[in-house]
């Protein structure tokens, strides 16, 4: 029996921490719990973690609430992680190209899911390692290792017990740099709204918008095949527009994006970006999505749940039915 793959917004993980707390505010989600809490001890389901979450958990200054949401994450993943858009996309490209033009040979894949904080953030694994002064053998050393990384993976997620800020850890210390990248996407925005573009050609222009911005990956990808990036060009408007629906992970992005700018009204802040990019990966690679309702909306919208046959809830009461039906 496949295991079945339920990706759960940070909000989400914050109502079910409230029912494994006893808060009156998770007493509807007491159920889900239970019976996510079995489905996971049983294999028959898994509940991955992306990179933001491990962020927005280890942006909570409480220490308490931290390790509540954190402990339960640790609980119900199994430290299954899973990557975000930018790892996905030069595979994505790679294998568009290749169902073309025959190239290239090798695809810069990316395993989707895998084990701990490394693989989510696409980093080289650390592990715990014991002095060569502590004399055991080669059985207990190893054992001992395995038990300590697996308590270090595990503390990525929960940081420690104590509120921020505590021994110069600044949970903001990026918001900087995420302002910034919401700054270019208000921009972005509104450099195509000035357009004045309605409906269909609202959508164009953002479709050309994206395929602009992928330009240098795809020329990279080309060269790389021996393939001269000219083709690509010779593909046309309809030719390049199949091309970005051949990138699964990619063209979620885009559905999604575009629909949000639709509303001038909606301004996107430093998380926005980290949704987006993490929500286009588990709409098309998880089977069960639990988010917020504008969220939801959008996708259901772009047809993405029927594209990838992949079940959108925002009510995290609903899970208990998908997780039920699917044991």
């Amino acid at each position: 029996m496949c295991r079945l793959r339920v990706y759960l917004d940070q909000n989400k993980w914050i109502d079910l921490a409230k029912a494994a707390t006893g808060h009156p505010d998770g007493a509807r989600f007491a159920d889900v719990l239970e019976i996510a809490r079995h489905g996971a001890q049983a294999g028959l389901a898994v509940f991955p973690l992306s990179a933001a979450h491990y962020m927005e958990t280890l942006r909570t200054r409480s220490g308490r609430q931290r390790h509540d949401v954190g402990r339960l994450m640790n609980v119900l993943s199994r430290q299954v992680t899973m990557v975000s858009c930018p790892d996905v996309i030069p595979g994505e490209i790679d294998r568009a190209a290749r169902a073309r033009w025959g190239r290239p040979t090798e695809l810069r894949e990316v395993q989707i899911f895998g084990h701990g904080p490394w693989h989510a953030f696409q980093q080289i694994p650390e592990r715990f390692h014991l002095s060569d002064g502590v004399k055991v053998d080669d059985e207990t050393r190893a054992r001992l290792e395995g038990r300590y990384t697996r308590l270090l993976e595990e503390a990525m997620v929960t940081g420690p017990t104590q509120d921020f800020p505590y021994a110069g850890i600044d949970p903001k210390a990026d918001d900087a740099l995420r302002e910034r990248h919401a700054q270019e996407e208000r921009e972005t925005g509104e450099l195509i709204r000035r357009s004045n573009r309605k409906g269909g050609d609202f959508r164009q222009a953002w479709l050309a918008r994206t395929l602009v911005e992928l330009t240098g990956l795809i020329n990279e990808s080309m060269l790389r095949a021996g393939i001269s990036p000219e083709r690509f060009v010779e593909l046309g408007k309809d030719g390049m527009a199949a091309f970005l629906y051949d990138l699964p992970v990619t063209s979620a992005v885009f559905e999604i994006r575009y629909r949000r700018h639709r509303d001038p009204g909606l301004t996107w802040n430093r998380q926005d970006l980290n949704d987006l990019n993490t929500l286009s990966v588990a709409v098309v690679h998880c089977d069960v999505v639990v988010t917020e309702r504008h969220a939801a909306g959008l996708m259901r919208e772009a047809r993405l749940d029927q594209r990838h046959s992949t079940v959108i809830l925002t009510d995290l009461a609903e899970l208990a039915k998908v997780l039920v039906s699917a044991a």
